[in-house]
Parts: C-alpha cells; sequence; structure tokens
C-alpha cells in the first residue's frame, strides 16, 4: 500500500512540474512511478508490488476478455440455440484455502459474467454454488472459473 501511494506521489510530483497538466501527463508519471519503483523494489523489500500490479492487469485483461466471449456466447444461445438444447445447471466451485476478499472478487466475477451468477457462498463445506445458464459440462465451467480465473485473482492477492 505504501508503494501505490509512493507510485501516485511521483505521477503527481511529474503532473506538477510538466507543462501541461492533463491526465496522459499524469498517466505517464504513474508509468514512470512504476518502472521507479520496479528498478528499485528489489534493494529494500521482496518484488511484490510490481508483481501485484501486473498481476491486477492480466486479471483486468483475462477479465475483459471472459467478459466479451460471455456476452458473444449469451448472444449466440439466445438468437441461434434452440431451448431444448439450452441446459441450465448447478455447479459447485471449490473456495478452501481462499480469504474472504478473494472470495469477494471471485463471486462478483463470477455475478458480472453472462450466463453465470453465484447463488450461494457454501462457507462451512468451502464451496460456491453458482447457476451456469448453459453448463451442460459441468467440468468445463468449473475449469474455468476455478483453475482461469481464481488463478489470475490469486497473482495480484498473493
Amino acid at each position: 500500500m505504501k508503494l501505490l501511494l509512493l507510485n501516485i506521489s511521483i505521477a503527481a510530483a511529474w503532473l506538477g512540474i510538466s507543462a501541461t497538466q492533463n491526465g496522459v501527463t499524469f498517466i505517464i508519471g504513474l508509468i514512470l512511478g512504476f518502472t521507479l519503483i520496479s528498478l528499485l523494489e528489489g534493494f529494500f523489500q521482496p518484488p511484490s508490488y510490481s508483481r501485484r500490479i501486473l498481476g491486477f492487469l492480466a486479471y483486468l485483461y483475462y477479465f475483459s476478455k471472459a467478459l466479451i466471449i460471455a456476452n458473444i456466447t449469451m448472444l449466440t444461445h439466445i438468437l441461434i440455440t434452440p431451448n431444448n438444447k439450452i441446459e441450465p445447471n448447478l455447479v459447485e466451485i471449490d473456495i478452501q484455502g481462499l480469504s474472504d476478499i478473494e472470495i469477494l472478487i471471485l463471486t462478483h466475477s463470477i455475478t458480472l459474467t453472462p450466463g453465470t451468477i453465484t447463488i450461494d457462498i457454501l462457507k462451512p463445506e468451502g464451496k460456491l454454488l453458482i447457476h451456469a445458464f448453459d453448463g451442460h459440462t459441468k467440468e468445463q465451467v468449473e475449469q474455468s472459473i476455478a483453475q482461469d480465473l481464481t488463478r489470475h485473482i490469486l497473482r495480484f492477492t498473493r
């Protein structure tokens, strides 16, 4: 958290000394601050700030891609697929070992993606109960969420 504040301070200082003050200059300051902190981070502590920021950016990319693909898939299901070929299903996803904030990010990511919604968090069993619009292959839904989405979340939370 301290390094994030330092990065924002470097960006604000860059904005202050630049000839033009606008959003682009601030973003350039953020990039310069990130680069500077990434280069010097190993001298002071184990490098986690740059890894977490890059992990968060990778998560945003993966989630945006998954969101677009899910929208296209839902569109094709609604417009093209006959109703008798859609197989809604309930899927349980293992969440053992995840912290509360990781579970929160995972459940919101699942709910924001069209075609899936988190129904319940079964904390004692360590499971999430998810409804998948077309979950005829439970294993594919489990693999997509548990391995891909969770892996990207863990890259910036740990």
